[in-house]
Formats: structure tokens, sequence, C-alpha cells
């Protein structure tokens, strides 16, 4: 095992003798490579009910990125205009 390998392993070990759930939570999902397809999923289903809970409405990729960028999701025409001039 590698000197960042070791190093890794010992924080999750130090975080997980603290004894919360949610430290607990934290170092078994560290590092992205570490979750599994299923467990992606569970965790993303959790966000939704949360974020639904709390009143937080469920949005179109479409209408999110064309309130942060409104010029980029512009009409295709405009774009070929200027790429054309």
């Amino acid at each position: 095992m590698t000197e960042k390998g070791k190093k890794n392993s010992l924080i999750r070990l130090a975080v997980k003798a603290r004894g919360s759930e949610v430290q607990k939570t934290m170092a078994k999902y560290t590092k992205r490579r570490d979750k599994r397809g299923y467990e992606w999923k569970s965790a993303y289903r959790e966000k939704e009910a949360l974020m639904l809970e709390r009143g937080y409405p469920e949005v179109s990729p479409h209408d999110f990125y064309r309130e942060l960028f409104p010029a980029a999701v512009s009409s295709k025409s405009r774009r070929t205009e200027k790429v054309i001039l």
C-alpha cells in the first residue's frame, strides 16, 4: 500500500472512531471511486427526496441553464449567423 493509501485509510478510521452516523457516511464515501452504482442511485434518491421535502421544485436541465446563461441557450439560427459572418 502506498503512503497516500495508508494516510487515507487512517483518516477513515479516525473519522469512523468518532461514532456519528454522518461522519461514518462521510468516511465511507470520501472518494468518488469508492461508490458503486447502486450507492450512487441511493444517494441521488435521498437527495431528491430531501430537496422535494424542503420545497425546491424539480426543473428541467434546459430551463435551469437558460436562467444561468441566457445567451448560451439561445436559438440555433442566431448562432449560425455569427459563425457565417
